[in-house]
């Protein structure tokens, strides 16, 4: 029997059990859906952590004080702050850091004419637009000598530029940030890279609603000038603990430690913490892949049960076929290929519906869900193979039907 008549059958007799064959597609609909489903949203994951440390490169240093043995000890010792004293020794004295910079931000309002915009203002110094790798398109950045006057000046991000200052030059004129204090631009940087988080702050990413101000002038608008934070970046990955070894130092040369032997700061890593990520992401992964190992083991043993009992309602079909000379080989390929078409449709369903899902996750939940092409692929293979090796025991148990036995079957 040509392969054309052994795909007619068995599409016909797909076509005549509607039941078993709604059965049969549902549980590889179900088990392929929510594999595909899980692993899209599972990918938009990953881009929303990507966003989150984008600001972050791998070999970036965040120092801090020692807030886990303050609050161990229930605060009995007493907070110190980060001193100018401090940067400078670390700028001085400690090689292989590209820059180190105070970093205290909080968010705020700025104001001109009527127009407000909300953004976050960052108290800093110079040597951040060399650590964050930004750029100005106008302007100036901020000058050390800023630093030290208090000076009321700012660079500021090009959507809180275009916000403000609609089709005007913002080079030298005033904003107003809450608390009514006035600050003057003198420069504007270039436009962060968009990515997910930037829907979240009216489309803007770093550092596009930012404001950066000198950190001695933040007084003017926090009311304080306490420093607890500390960012930096290193030349070199290999050179990481070199610098953080050396940053300590200066830290304990300058505070001591709590009792002679706990640090009062600490250096927290990027590079660890996105290498900590990325193994809890794998091993996400790893349990994904085992729940769609189980699901399409589930699904495959009922494919096997169902064909199971198709063979048994077509008995006196099989017999009858084989009394007029079918070969067991037509008859074991007519099963194989009818499990293979239903595993195939199923896959095919399950793919669309998690697609569907998907897109409608991304569209309302503002999630960046994404259909994963190569998963879709392996999902619809997967299903095929699971057609193909629970497929196998039914058909050749048709195929290897006596045909006297089959006709006599009630």
């Amino acid at each position: 029997m040509e392969f054309r008549e052994i795909f007619r059958e068995a599409a016909d007799s797909i076509q005549e059990n509607r039941t078993r064959t709604f059965l049969l597609i549902l549980g590889l609909v179900i088990g392929i859906g929510s594999v595909i489903t899980v692993v899209g949203v599972g990918d938009g994951a990953k881009v929303v952590i990507s966003d989150i440390l984008k600001g972050y490169g791998a070999n970036s240093l965040v120092i801090m004080p020692n807030w886990g043995y303050l609050q161990e000890t229930h605060w009995e010792e007493d907070l110190e702050e980060i001193s100018r004293e401090d940067i400078r020794d670390i700028q001085n004295h400690v090689s292989g850091l590209k820059a180190i910079v105070p970093w205290m931000n909080e968010s705020s309002t700025a104001t001109r004419q009527g127009v407000v915009a909300d953004i976050r203002i960052v108290g800093t110094m110079p040597g951040v637009v060399k650590s964050k790798d930004l750029s100005l398109s106008m302007g100036r950045n901020m000058q050390i000598t800023d630093v030290d006057q208090l000076a009321k000046c700012t660079v500021i991000g090009s959507q809180l530029a275009e916000t403000l200052f609609p089709g005007e030059n913002p080079l030298g004129k005033w904003i107003r940030f809450k608390g009514g204090f006035d600050f003057q631009v003198i420069g504007v940087l270039n436009p962060g890279e968009r990515n997910f988080m930037s829907q979240f702050n009216d489309g803007a990413v770093f550092p596009d609603m930012y404001a950066l101000v000198p950190y001695t002038s933040i007084k003017r608008v926090k009311g304080r000038t306490e420093l607890y934070q500390l960012q930096g970046e290193v030349l070199s990955g290999d050179r990481i603990e070199e610098v953080k070894s050396q940053i300590m130092a200066v830290f304990n040369r300058n505070h001591g430690k709590w009792k002679g032997k706990y640090e009062k700061f600490i250096i927290q890593e990027a590079g660890a913490v996105i290498k900590t990520i990325n193994t809890a992401i794998s091993t996400v992964t790893l349990l994904i892949s085992l729940i769609a190992a189980i699901s399409l083991f589930v699904a495959g043993v009922g494919v096997m049960n169902i064909m199971l009992v198709s063979v048994k309602e077509r008995t006196r079909e099989i017999g009858v076929r084989k009394a007029l000379g079918a070969p067991a080989a037509t008859i074991l390929n007519q099963f194989v290929l009818e499990t293979l078409l239903l595993c195939g449709l199923g896959g095919l369903i399950g793919t669309g519906l998690a697609t569907g899902i998907i897109l409608a996750i991304s569209h309302y939940a503002e999630w960046p869900a994404m259909v994963n092409g190569r998963s879709a692929l392996l999902a619809i293979s997967m299903s095929l193979v699971t057609g193909l090796v629970f497929g196998l025991l039914p058909a050749s148990r048709a195929a290897d039907l006596d045909p006297v036995e089959a006709l006599r079957y009630e």
